[in-house]
């Protein structure tokens, strides 16, 4: 699973006496791994209706940090908070919504979540709404035009997700010119953010030549950063692009693989009301 983004982070930036003792004694709790004493801090900011304290209980539960995951329990704190409008948490619910976990798999109201947290201006939810547009996930019918429209908006974020959509957009020629070399720009960007199909379809470029120059050695290297974390496909395109190399070609690519760092997306340190 990946990492659900933690507001406790953000809290350690202001005082006290902005947030309380409590979302303090929480915050620093949680930056030093200590979960437990976190979640006791959060606990009754929760029960008293505090929406970014309910975000965080979420988080842990979904997480499984001082407490067991429990999607279900995750989902029933994002949803109180979410409901007060706390972005993260609607973006969250959008999420499990979506895929179906800790609720029951429903794409209309996963939409209806994404879209709120995507007006709120942030970029993951607006990453994911576009892409719903364009999937016709929740609706009748694809609005590519839609999707353009927030994909950029996430791109021109920096969202790695956003990026990826937006490149395959291009690729297909949806809501936009098509233009094979936007999409393998795109996908470079998400790549390096280690979007594991933005990988994948830069390997897909590299090895037919489409949007950059032709290279068996790229393609290879992106095949098997994208495999490296489980990319369906990713595999058997990086094991024939093997068989394109020389075996000099191939331990440089294998040592520039194993020393690869991802440039990491840094999501909105705190949420828009």
């Amino acid at each position: 699973m990946k990492p659900v983004f933690p507001l406790a982070c953000a809290l350690l930036l202001f005082s006290a006496s902005a947030f309380g003792a409590g979302s303090l004694d929480a915050a620093t709790a949680y930056s030093r791994g200590d979960y437990a004493a976190a979640m006791k801090a959060w606990q009754p900011l929760a029960d008293g209706g505090d929406a970014d304290a309910q975000y965080e209980i979420g988080s842990l539960y979904e997480n499984g940090q001082g407490v067991p995951a429990d999607p279900k329990k995750a989902a029933v704190w994002y949803r109180k908070a979410a409901l007060q409008d706390q972005v993260y948490a609607q973006f969250r619910m959008g999420e499990l919504t979506r895929q179906g976990i800790g609720v029951p798999r429903d794409r209309v109201t996963a939409l209806a979540w994404y879209r709120k947290a995507a007006q709120k201006g942030y970029a993951p939810a607006q990453a994911w709404l576009g892409e719903m547009y364009a999937l016709r996930l929740g609706m009748k019918r694809p609005d590519y035009e839609a999707a353009a429209l927030f994909e950029n908006k996430a791109a021109a974020a920096g969202d790695p997700d956003g990026e990826y959509f937006l490149g395959m957009l291009y690729a297909e020629g949806h809501g936009v010119g098509q233009s094979h070399e936007e999409a393998a720009k795109l996908f470079r960007q998400a790549a390096e953010q280690g979007q594991a199909d933005a990988q994948y379809h830069l390997g897909l470029a590299y090895a037919a030549g489409e949007g950059v120059k032709k290279d068996n050695t790229e393609a290879y290297v992106w095949f098997s950063l994208a495999a490296n974390q489980k990319q369906p496909d990713a595999a058997a395109a990086r094991d024939k692009a093997a068989g394109e190399l020389s075996s000099g070609d191939k331990e440089m690519a294998d040592k520039r693989i194993s020393t690869w760092k991802p440039t990491l997306y840094k999501a909105p340190a705190k949420p828009t009301r």
